[in-house]
């Protein structure tokens, strides 16, 4: 069996405060979006802390690309933020990033 971390409250919301502080940093993001499942709870967060409107579906996001954060909770392989952000250029964040090439 695989061996699971759980991340605590306190983690989430220390992640949380880390990229609400780098979001500073882009002044031109007015949505954000999260990916289905993890993501969701980060970017309604983001979105009660800033000013970021939140976006329910990817369509909105698709529409919004260079004005629109999306949020996922682990960067682990890669392959869904790859996905999701395909020909397109879309600010990122995540609440863990496992390094990976």
């Amino acid at each position: 069996m695989d061996d699971f971390y759980f991340y605590v409250w306190e983690e989430v919301e220390e992640a949380v405060n880390t990229i609400v502080t780098e979001l500073e940093s882009f002044p031109d993001l007015k949505y954000v979006y999260g990916i289905p499942r993890g993501g969701v709870v980060l970017a309604t967060m983001i979105s009660y802390r800033t000013e970021l409107e939140y976006l329910q579906t990817f369509q909105q996001a698709e529409a919004n690309k260079s004005e629109t954060l999306i949020v996922d909770d682990i960067c682990d392989s890669g392959i869904t933020l790859k996905m999701i952000c395909k020909d397109h250029m879309y600010t990122t964040a995540t609440m863990v990033n496992e390094d990976n090439p």
